[in-house]
């Protein structure tokens, strides 16, 4: 049996083993959900040279790898079968012809021979043998070039037969092809692709969580420089040693230097991510925020038809059921041409068997991996709305302490710690809003392209 999947190098997939910590999946094909809070704290879209949604067509249009496997489509689809069998029939034509000449002569042969065996009789009887012999001689070497025009002529036979099985070879191949390779590759190449793609968005994601924490340690880095300043006083004063104000200014230098190390991280996954887009690699980019997620899409969600969708997109499962059918057309040739009672019909009767498993395995997988992503969109929500409440009170309690402080009542560094504080519930509801979109995305990407590792 044919093998129909070609099996392809695919160095794209690799470039997902990048050490990412985040993985987002692709909202193909729809708008961006709008935001629905009005705080002036919200996270919303900024303006940037990079935004979520134009991912997947910069990965299309430009990154290498993807435009190697277009390619390797694009060669496949070049294959003209037709004129490949038009070959091999003209070629069979020309080879018929040949044996109807080679027929027709050698056909003769019994005629040669009647008369060599006449002219033997009339040698013997012949008192001049000079002219008999030259015809003997002649049909002597009429009855040579006749044996061995038989000679080719079997062979020719033989070679139209092998012709003939070739010309249905190539009718079953191109049959085989357009109907199981050509589409099975296309298939295979454009999970590959999307691969390549969620690859790109995680380093998206991954790049602005690394900001968030970057930002956050700035902060920090703000207000050990206050407790250093404090110390200082405080130092200056007697209160305090010598060794407890070198500690504080000790974890200010550790603080910036674990800031230098995520500068070096954050080159790097710009280098990474302007590697997959196709772009001029120079480690910095500007990146717009994601799209915000509502209730209301979370709630519009129908898992038992979702589940439908995911499984008719997924490639895994599409290349489990063609095992399937391989297995089960080796085994109905293996009873053809060998019998029930064969130990071929029988080995491949258990392979058919195990291909069944199989697939039966990868599919119970698949919707345990489904029913992952769906259950994680509902925790993501209600977490995101916690971070929402929470900052909202936050900026309250910041208002008050800015109130205090105007009347006197509180100090500067009271007030700055309000506002850190105050901060750092910022980024914990812009995190949190991160951590909802990758759980709706990569429900989103299983459905639409039947990936589901992503969120495994």
């Amino acid at each position: 049996m044919k093998t129909r999947i070609l099996s392809l190098c695919l160095a794209g997939v690799m470039l997902l083993s990048t050490g990412l910590t985040a993985s987002a999946a692709r909202v193909s094909g729809s708008a961006a959900p709008k935001t629905t809070t009005s705080h002036e704290w919200a996270v919303t879209p900024v303006s940037g040279n990079l935004s979520f949604d134009q991912i997947g067509g910069k990965v299309r249009a430009n990154n290498l790898t993807v435009k190697s496997l277009d390619e390797t489509i694009q060669s496949m689809e070049a294959m003209n079968w037709d004129k490949v069998i038009d070959e091999m029939e003209d070629a069979i034509d020309d080879l018929e012809n040949q044996i109807d000449i080679m027929n027709s002569a050698v056909s003769n042969i019994g005629l040669v021979k009647t008369g060599l065996a006449a002219a033997f009789e009339s040698l013997k009887a012949a008192e001049d043998v000079t002219g008999v012999g030259m015809g003997i001689t002649d049909g002597i070497e009429k009855l040579i070039q006749l044996s061995y025009m038989d000679f080719n002529l079997k062979n020719m036979k033989s070679t139209l037969e092998s012709l003939e099985d070739q010309l249905d070879d190539l009718k079953e191949q191109k049959k085989d092809y357009n109907e199981k390779t050509l589409p099975d590759t296309k298939r295979q190449i454009e999970s590959s692709v999307n691969q390549i793609i969620i690859g790109a968005e995680s380093l998206y994601m991954t790049i602005l969580s690394t900001e968030l924490q970057k930002e956050s340690l700035g902060d920090t880095a703000a207000a050990l420089d206050r407790t250093v300043a404090e110390m200082e006083l405080r130092y200056e004063r007697g209160q305090i040693s010598q060794m407890t104000l070198t500690q504080v200014k000790n974890g200010v230098g550790t603080l910036k230097a674990n800031a230098a190390s995520l500068d070096v991280a954050l080159t790097s996954l710009y280098s990474s991510l302007q590697s997959l887009l196709g772009e001029t690699i120079t480690g910095t980019m500007t990146l717009s925020a994601l799209p915000t997620v509502t209730a209301a899409e979370i709630t519009a969600v129908s898992y038992t038809k979702d589940l439908e969708k995911a499984k008719e997109a997924s490639y895994d499962l599409y290349a489990a059921a063609r095992t399937v059918e391989d297995a089960e057309d080796d085994m109905e040739d293996a009873r053809k041409e060998n019998g029930k009672n064969s130990y071929q019909y029988k080995m491949a009767q258990h392979t058919y068997e195990a291909a069944l498993l199989s697939e039966k395995s990868a599919v119970q997988n698949f919707e345990l991996s489904f029913q992952r992503l769906y259950s994680q969109l509902s925790p993501a929500l209600a977490l995101c709305t916690t971070a929402e409440n929470d900052l909202a009170y936050e900026e309250q309690v910041y208002q008050v302490a800015q109130l205090k402080h105007q009347q006197g009542n509180l100090s500067a560094n009271a007030l700055a710690d309000a506002k850190d504080t105050w901060e750092t519930a910022k980024r914990d509801y812009a995190s949190a809003q991160m951590d909802l979109f990758t759980a709706w995305n990569n429900y989103q990407n299983a459905v639409q392209h039947g990936i589901v590792s992503s969120g495994s």
